[in-house]
């Protein structure tokens, strides 16, 4: 689960609608509807919490992939043979353009035994 403070999501939400205004179709407009949705994920007994505060996309895809790593020994496995790690100079950290964007390069095949 992505963990973020109620009224950062609200202001991230008022910014998307400002770009994809037909959004208010499906009531993202609604701050009760946001506070009602937020709840209902709240609820759940989750795996794994990660805070969605102020990271950069990038940062996130690192907590989130060394998160699973730590909560699944299948994932740690996985993710070990296919050679991907997390933080600076990772093969993770190596696809991502200057602007932090993740860029296509090539490509990457994980087989399982």
């Amino acid at each position: 689960r992505l963990a973020v403070d109620p009224e950062l999501l609200w202001s991230r939400i008022q910014s998307r609608l400002k770009l994809e205004p037909f959004r208010v179709k499906y009531r993202e407009g609604e701050r009760e509807w946001m506070d009602t949705t937020q709840s209902w994920y709240n609820g759940f007994d989750w795996d794994v919490t990660i805070d969605n505060g102020s990271q950069s996309i990038a940062e996130l895809l690192d907590l989130a992939v060394e998160a699973i790593r730590e909560a699944s020994p299948h994932a740690r496995r996985l993710l070990d043979a296919a050679s991907i790690s997390v933080g600076s100079g990772s093969p993770a950290s190596s696809v991502r353009g200057p602007d932090g964007a993740f860029e296509a390069s090539g490509s990457c095949e994980v087989s399982c035994a």
